[in-house]
């Protein structure tokens, strides 16, 4: 990995948006505890989110989007003909 984020060989990944990931050893790990106390504790210091998961549990999802007071994302949900993710605003 290149330093700026971008890898050699893709596309440039870099970004002016801070990112985060929250994984775990499986399920009942906490992540979404985690994450729920951390836009939680954004929201308090001002700073805007967008809350996003992957796997089947749906209600996660909402959750993350109720805490972040924006509609939060499932990345497993089809998202095009394209083979590639669509942006979310």
């Amino acid at each position: 990995m290149r330093r700026g984020g971008g890898v050699t060989g893709t596309r440039n990944m870099t970004s002016p948006y801070p990112r985060i990931m929250i994984a775990g050893t499986g399920g009942d790990s906490g992540k979404t505890i985690l994450s729920l106390g951390l836009l939680a504790l954004w929201e308090q210091e001002g700073l805007e989110r967008r809350a996003f998961k992957k796997g089947p549990d749906f209600i996660d999802a909402a959750w993350l989007g109720w805490a972040a007071g924006a509609p939060g994302r499932n990345l497993d949900t089809p998202s095009g003909s394209t083979g590639h993710p669509r942006v979310s605003t």
